[in-house]
């Protein structure tokens, strides 16, 4: 039996037949998808070799101890196992992954553990060294708050809040350990009371969060604090524009007391010269960063070198300094004796730079 229609002559379906092409068209396309997908697992499975062979290279040229091999490769597993070298290699992805794996920690009640895993996984920190800030970069949580950073800190829900002056002693990834400064009286605050917080970060920005104190020590008043569980606040509050500015230079260490004349400091012989790295720059003072620690009482006289203009020697004062990571000093200076000229000068600087970044 034949179809027609008009001229053309279709032959009549047989069943079998048309099964037999679904089937074939079907395991074609099941083999190309399962090929993709068959490729794109083993891509995968060798990204991930290369990753944790990466990985372990790196804890070989640390040397981490096999426990703390273990530790870490755990907590990456449970946390980040699609991106380990992502965990191991940037301050972010080490931060997340030790931030869930301390909430699991601290599921379990076990106060002891909890600190025990704490500070093991710091350790890790350092020899990693993601415990390392450069200068002028936002930190993300309160575990990459250093050692020698002031805190001011105070108790929650009072009409007017009494802050108190704390110097952070140590930091694990389970606490902060803070004190008064020497020769302070402690605070008195209850274990568990709920505390504001807020820190000004040298040439970063003024960070405000809140913690818990988890108990008080009995040696040299020292303070465990909670690490912040919430995104920090960060904001600026300067008398004068501060923005981000890169020169390494020469300072000379002026032969000068605190009771000289200011108009006569640019002439002041030197005493000795250090190589140092300018990091932020303002009308008002600059911060520089030198390899070893600064006499206080002294003054700094440097020239700065901006583009399009002839250099600025300058002399400031320190009025701010803090032990940073790599064991590098941060030296905050005012300037003193400067003209309306050289103000004008690096006012104009700034602003253009700041419209440049805005645009």
């Amino acid at each position: 039996m034949e179809v027609s229609a008009a001229l053309i002559q279709f032959p009549d379906v047989d069943p079998t037949a048309l099964t037999g092409v679904c089937l074939i068209a079907f395991s074609i396309l099941f083999a190309i998808v399962y090929h993709y997908y068959f490729k794109r697992f083993q891509h995968s499975k060798e990204k991930s070799q290369l990753h944790w062979q990466g990985i372990r290279d790196i804890f070989e040229d640390k040397k981490l101890a096999q426990s703390e091999i273990n530790l870490i490769e755990n907590v990456i597993e449970r946390h980040n196992p699609t991106n380990p070298l992502h965990a191991i290699t940037t301050r972010e992805g080490f931060g997340k992954c030790i931030e869930a794996e301390m909430d699991a920690v601290a599921a379990e009640h076990n106060s002891s553990n909890f600190r025990d895993v704490g500070i093991q996984l710091r350790d890790i920190r350092n020899a990693l060294g993601l415990d390392y800030i450069p200068i002028g970069k936002p930190i993300f949580s309160t575990r990459e708050i250093h050692v020698g950073q002031h805190l001011s800190i105070a108790t929650q829900g009072g009409h007017k809040p009494r802050w108190h002056t704390m110097i952070v002693q140590d930091v694990d990834e389970a606490y902060l350990y803070v004190s008064p400064p020497k020769k302070t009286q402690a605070p008195q605050f209850e274990d568990g009371s709920n505390v504001s917080c807020s820190l000004w970060r040298d040439e970063d920005a003024r960070y405000t969060f809140d913690s818990r104190i988890v108990m008080h020590g009995e040696i040299n008043a020292q303070w465990r604090l909670s690490h912040n569980a919430q995104k920090m606040n960060r904001t600026q509050d300067r008398k004068h524009f501060r923005m981000r500015f890169e020169q390494t230079l020469t300072v000379d260490i002026l032969n000068a007391s605190l009771s000289d004349d200011e108009k006569h400091l640019k002439k002041r012989k030197t005493v000795t010269k250090l190589r140092g790295k300018i990091t932020s720059l303002s009308a008002g003072g600059c911060a520089i960063v030198f390899q070893q620690s600064v006499t206080k009482n002294v003054f700094l006289r440097m020239e700065i070198e901006l583009p399009g203009v002839p250099p600025i020697t300058l002399v400031s004062k320190i009025v701010g300094m803090s032990n940073i990571s790599g064991g590098r000093s941060l030296i905050r200076t005012q300037f003193l004796a400067t003209t309306n000229e050289e103000r004008d000068i690096i006012t104009r600087y700034l602003l253009r730079k700041q419209q440049e970044n805005l645009a």
